[in-house]
């Protein structure tokens, strides 16, 4: 069976978490890729209808939503969740690991740099 991926659903996180501004999301970035010593583009885009967040190995770049703004933990799960898949790329000598002739991108690599990182490797769908 093919699994499908779907956006987070936000009803886990209330109206009372607070929203970020973009400068705010952008010194976290600066700061978490400093903290990990990472060197990866990152892009805040805008709305997509699809997905939240992003890796692009060939552009080497990670991209978020500015849908992930409307509350600090949905950014920063996010973000944590698509830098995982950069560290994966990375330490996986930039290629990925398959199974079954399928890409495996939420493999024991990748959930492993989620849980160093300091984030819960789930994916919604």
């Amino acid at each position: 069976q093919k699994k499908v991926l779907a956006i987070p659903s936000q009803s886990r996180y209330t109206s009372s978490m607070p929203a970020i501004t973009k400068q705010e999301a952008e010194l976290y970035i600066r700061m978490t890729l400093k903290q990990h010593g990472d060197c990866v583009k990152v892009i805040i885009c805008p709305k997509r209808k699809t997905w939240l967040g992003k890796c692009n190995f060939q552009t080497e770049t990670i991209s978020v939503t500015e849908e992930n703004l409307t509350c600090f933990h949905l950014f920063e799960s996010t973000f944590l969740h698509e830098l995982a898949h950069w560290r994966q790329y990375l330490e996986l000598g930039r290629t990925l690991s398959m199974k079954n002739g399928r890409w495996q991108y939420h493999c024991p690599v990748w959930k492993r740099h989620c849980l160093t990182l300091g984030t819960r490797p789930t994916v919604t769908g």
